[in-house]
C-alpha cells in the first residue's frame, strides 16, 4: 500500500471514530440566517488576549508567494472579492456593547487589496520580504475591519510577490489551503467572464461558532475535560535552556530559521516508519520529546501541536479558525529504547486526538493554571507536521512559489514546522529571539537531525547512552578544548615563574 492509501485510510479511520462522538457527524450545524453571532471558544481565547494590547500583531498571519508570469490586477482583486462575498467570516468585525462581544457580519467588505509597482526601484528579494513584513506588522482594527488584507508587489514585468495578511480570530492554516483553491478557480472564471462555479456554503461560521460555544460550556464535553484535568492539572512548561533572562512580559520579537532534513536522515525516518508500522508525524514528534528531555533532563515533556479541528465535513470548505492546541505529555527515561519512546508518545498523541474538542481556552479557564505574561499556559515548544506542501496557489499563465517573509512573531519560545511532499521533509523553526540567540536554534536544529539518525540507528539501545553531538562538536572538543599544551621558558622554574 502506498504511503497516499495509507494516509487516506487512517484520516478516514479517525474521521469514523471522531463522528462516534459528541462534536462530530453530520448536519448537526444549522444555518440560522443571523448576522450577529457568539464568537467561537478559540476566538474568545484570541479575542482576550489582544485586550491586553490592542496593538499586537501577534495574531496576524501571513501567507505569501513569489509569482512568475502576467497578472491581471482587475481580475485578482475581482477573484478575491468573491471570496470575500461567499465566505462571511472575512465579511466579519469584532465588536462589544457593555459585557458582551459578538462577532457581526457585514453586507460588504472592500477588499482591501494594496498594489505596489517597484518595476523602477530594482529592489530584490529581501527588500519585499521587508516590505512584506512591515506590511504584515500593521495593526488590524477588529471592530472595524478588515480583518484580512492583501498586497501585490510588482518587480519586474512579469513577477510578483503576493502577501496576505490575516487576523488569526478568522484564519487559520486550513483557510490559507481553501483560500489558495478558490483563488485560482475564480482567477481562471473571473478571465475567462465565467461565473462563479465554487458551490456557496451552507452554513457560516457564525453558525459553527454558536454551535461550538453552546458544546463547550455545556457538558457535552466533560469526559474530555476530565481526561486534560488528570493529564495537565500541576504541570508546568518545559523550556530548553534560554540565552537570556526571559522578560516580565513577552514581547513580540521573532526570528525564523529555515532547514532541510538531510536526505539520508529522511530515509532513515521513512524506513523506521515502514518497518515499525508508525506514522512519519509520531517519529519526528517522538524526536521533539526526545530533544527536549536531552536538552532538559526533565522525564516528563510537554511540547504543544495543533489540529485542524475540522472533522465534521460541514466546515470543510468554510474560512475561519477552527483549529485547537493539543498539550502532548511524555514520560521519557535513559533506560527506554527509542522504540519505547515511540510506543509512548504514539499512545499520547492517538489519545489527545480522541479528546480534542475541548478547546486550550477552556482547560486554561477550567485548570487555571499560574497566569504569567511573559510565556503561554503548560507548553513553550510547539511541534507540526504537514503531510503536503503549503503552496495550492495556480493561477492561470503564471507559476506560484512559496516565499518566506522570514522573521516573525513567536506564540511560543520554540516552534518547529515540518512539511512532507513525500520526496522531502523541510521546514522552519520560530523562535522567540528576546531569549534565544539564533545559533542557539540553529544548535537545536543541528542536535536534532544527529538524534534522529543516532536514535533510529540504535532504536532498541537506551536512550540514555547514545550520543547527540555532531561530528563538528566531536572535533571541537577532541581537538581544541583539549589542545592544551603550551610553551614554558626553559631558562626557568615553575617558582621564578610564579613569583613574576
Amino acid at each position: 500500500m502506498k504511503n497516499d492509501d495509507k494516509r487516506q485510510l487512517l484520516l478516514k479511520m479517525l474521521a469514523k471514530k471522531k463522528n462516534e462522538g459528541v462534536s462530530s457527524g453530520s448536519d448537526i450545524i444549522t444555518c440560522s440566517g443571523k448576522t450577529r453571532f457568539a464568537l467561537s471558544a478559540v476566538q474568545r481565547g484570541i479575542w482576550m488576549d489582544c485586550q491586553l494590547d490592542p496593538e499586537s500583531v501577534v495574531y496576524n498571519i501571513p501567507f505569501a508567494s513569489k509569482i512568475k508570469g502576467h497578472i491581471d490586477f482587475d481580475v485578482f482583486k475581482e477573484s478575491i472579492s468573491r471570496i470575500i462575498t461567499r465566505h462571511e467570516s472575512w465579511r466579519t468585525v469584532i465588536r462589544q456593547e457593555g459585557d458582551s462581544v459578538f462577532q457581526e457580519v457585514l453586507p460588504e467588505m472592500e477588499t482591501d487589496l494594496r498594489y505596489f509597482d517597484l518595476r523602477d526601484t530594482n529592489v530584490d528579494e529581501k527588500k519585499v520580504a521587508e516590505l512584506g513584513k512591515a506590511f504584515l506588522r500593521e495593526p488590524i482594527d477588529m471592530q472595524n475591519g478588515p480583518l484580512v488584507r492583501f498586497a501585490l508587489y510588482q518587480t519586474q514585468d512579469d513577477l510578483y510577490y503576493f502577501v496576505l495578511c490575516g487576523h488569526h480570530i478568522v484564519y487559520d492554516g486550513s483557510s490559507e489551503n481553501l483560500f489558495c483553491r478558490e483563488l485560482s478557480e475564480e482567477y481562471t472564471a473571473v478571465l475567462k467572464h465565467q461565473q462563479s462555479a465554487i458551490e456557496q456554503p451552507k452554513i457560516s461560521y457564525g453558525d459553527y461558532a454558536e454551535y461550538n460555544a453552546a458544546q463547550v460550556d455545556g457538558n457535552a464535553l466533560q469526559s474530555q475535560i476530565e481526561y486534560w484535568k488528570k493529564e495537565l492539572s500541576g504541570l508546568e512548561p518545559v523550556e530548553f535552556p534560554t540565552d537570556f533572562v526571559r522578560p516580565a512580559v513577552r514581547l513580540e520579537d521573532g526570528g525564523m530559521i529555515y532547514f532541510d532534513i538531510d536526505k539520508a536522515v529522511e530515509e532513515k525516518v521513512r524506513a523506521y516508519a515502514a518497518s515499525h508500522h508508525c506514522t512519519i508525524n509520531v517519529i519526528l514528534f517522538a524526536a521533539i520529546s526526545c530533544l527536549q528531555y536531552v536538552y532538559t533532563r526533565c522525564e516528563t515533556t510537554v511540547v504543544g501541536t495543533t489540529v485542524a479541528n475540522r472533522d465534521n465535513e460541514q466546515l470543510e470548505n468554510l474560512l475561519g479558525c477552527f483549529i485547537n492546541n493539543l498539550v502532548i505529555t511524555a514520560n521519557i527515561r535513559p533506560e527506554m529504547s527509542f522504540d519505547e519512546v515511540i510506543s509512548e508518545v504514539r499512545n499520547k498523541l492517538f489519545t489527545a486526538y480522541d479528546n480534542q474538542d475541548v478547546p486550550l481556552e477552556k482547560l486554561v479557564e477550567v485548570i487555571n493554571p499560574p497566569r504569567d505574561l511573559s510565556r503561554t499556559p503548560f507548553y513553550e515548544v510547539g511541534f507540526n507536521y504537514n503531510p503536503r506542501t503549503r503552496m495550492e496557489l495556480y493561477l492561470d499563465g503564471c507559476e506560484c512559489f512559496e516565499f518566506g517573509l522570514g522573521d516573525h512573531v513567536s506564540l511560543v519560545d520554540i516552534n518547529f514546522q515540518i512539511h512532507d511532499d513525500d520526496t522531502s521533509l523541510r521546514g522552519f523553526v520560530e523562535y522567540n529571539s528576546t531569549i534565544y540567540r539564533r545559533e542557539t536554534i540553529a544548535g537545536i536544529l543541528e542536535h536534532y537531525q544527529v538524534l534522529l539518525t543516532n536514535y533510529i540507528d540504535n532504536s532498541t539501545r537506551n536512550i540514555g547512552d547514545i550520543e547527540v553531538v555532531s561530528e563538528k562538536e566531536k572535533n571541537l572538543i577532541i581537538h581544541k578544548f583539549n589542545s592544551t599544551a603550551a610553551e614554558y621558558p626553559s631558562d626557568k622554574t615553575i617558582v621564578e615563574m610564579f613569583e613574576e
